[in-house]
């Protein structure tokens, strides 16, 4: 059920998408982004290496123009962080409230301006966003698993700090 619910909110949005996508470029850093993508060269000095590798390859889709198959990527970039969103919402709600919640969550994230207007762009934030929520859910799954680390576990005496913040500057700023 989880799924079908899923796929009908992904094909929904997909379709939302395109019909309000402009055939344009967009704004900002999207016509270096495009020519960067197309060319593997380097957008601007950090580069997003992992952004251009994967948006080269989609201008290899054999149809449709250049600025088409990048905004198809920062579609479906933002179609995985609305699909994120619902499973990490159907994980973390009550068992009575899951349904409705994935399905509003989702739908308000997928539709947020924020999202929305970088969805019908060609810019690296739909991807990058999707990578690190990703990883944050990825997190939130597996937390169990995780031994957290604190300074007491690791033999750091934390009673110097508890005494006074004046020893935890050195001596010579105190003066």
């Amino acid at each position: 059920m989880k799924v079908v619910f899923w796929i009908i909110i992904c094909m929904s949005v997909l379709g939302i998408y395109l019909f309000t996508a402009s055939s344009s470029i967009g704004w900002v850093d999207s016509g270096a982004i495009a020519t960067a993508a197309k060319t593997l060269g380097i957008p601007n000095p950090p580069g997003f290496p992992a952004y251009v590798l994967t948006a080269h390859a989609f201008t290899s889709i054999p149809w449709g123009s250049v600025v088409f198959k990048l905004k198809l990527l920062s579609q479906l970039s933002a179609i995985g962080i609305s699909a994120l969103a619902f499973g990490l919402i159907w994980f973390l709600a009550p068992k009575k409230r899951r349904l409705y919640s994935s399905i509003v969550g989702s739908l308000a994230l997928a539709f947020s301006y924020s999202v929305w207007s970088q969805a019908n762009n060609i810019e690296t934030y739909t991807f990058t966003n999707l990578v690190l929520l990703a990883f944050l859910v990825w997190l939130i799954k597996h937390f169990e698993k995780f031994s957290i680390v604190t300074p007491s576990r690791v033999g750091f005496n934390t009673e110097i700090f508890a005494r006074s913040p004046s020893r935890c500057i050195p001596h010579k700023f105190t003066r």
